[in-house]
């Protein structure tokens, strides 16, 4: 779950495990959000998609926060990566 985050520049300890593991991560964001910069968004899909199962949800109008409709798709996306 990474709910209004992002990657860190440089590589990490765990990043070649993840590689190897891909782990499903959700990744939700609002996009509003001022925190977030052309380079903080590029550089975490660019790490999502090398290092996991990423399913990235963008909730127009939100600001750095979470969501109704967020903690709806998180329920969502825990149910389906825990039956799976």
């Amino acid at each position: 779950m990474n709910l209004a985050g992002f990657t860190i520049s440089g590589e990490q300890e765990a990043d070649a495990a993840l590689a190897v593991a891909r782990p499903p991560v959700f990744w939700g964001r609002g996009g509003s959000d001022p925190l977030f910069t052309p380079e903080t968004i590029s550089r975490t899909e660019q790490w999502l998609e090398a290092h996991a199962r990423a399913e990235v949800r963008v909730y127009p109008g939100l600001g750095h926060a979470v969501s109704r409709d967020e903690l709806d798709d998180v329920a969502a996306f825990l149910e389906s990566a825990l039956a799976g």
